[in-house]
């Protein structure tokens, strides 16, 4: 609620002038000027305090543009996958989720699962993504032109 310290520093002296100056109004009712004086300070500072923590928040709500997707891919993840078709090169979805940040940005349309064999020789299915698509939508190799 109260973001910057000047702001909670001003409602906090605001609570302790109120309850230091209370047993002034606890007195029995009687219209003196003393405690009218007393109750306009603590209104007059209650409403300094709300002014200044809307002018606060209204300087608090300015966001800064998001940041663009990097669409620059680690080359490290541009591998060659043994397929049926033979040697074809996919970028590997595990490394990318590990090497690159916005991973979970990649377009879904590009994922596709081939069909490949790992380093003991035997069949396994992965996700990769294809370049051809990811070129399509605007990524390149990290370190590429």
């Amino acid at each position: 609620m109260f973001k910057t310290p000047y702001a909670r520093f001003a409602v906090t002296m605001a609570l302790v002038l109120g309850i230091a100056l209370s047993p002034i109004t606890a007195a029995p009712a009687r219209a003196d000027a003393q405690s009218d004086r007393a109750l306009a300070i603590i209104l007059g500072l209650v409403a300094t305090g709300l002014i200044l923590d809307k002018h606060n928040d209204r300087r608090t709500t300015r966001r800064t543009p998001p940041q663009p997707v990097r669409k620059e891919l680690p080359a490290r993840c541009f591998k060659r996958y043994e397929t049926r078709d033979g040697a074809k090169k996919f970028f590997g979805a595990r490394c990318l989720e590990k090497h690159y940040r916005q991973a979970r940005h990649l377009p879904q349309r590009c994922e596709v699962t081939i069909k490949s064999r790992n380093r003991r020789g035997e069949r396994v299915r992965r996700d990769v993504f294809s370049p051809k698509c990811l070129r399509r939508e605007g990524y390149t190799i990290a370190g590429r032109r």
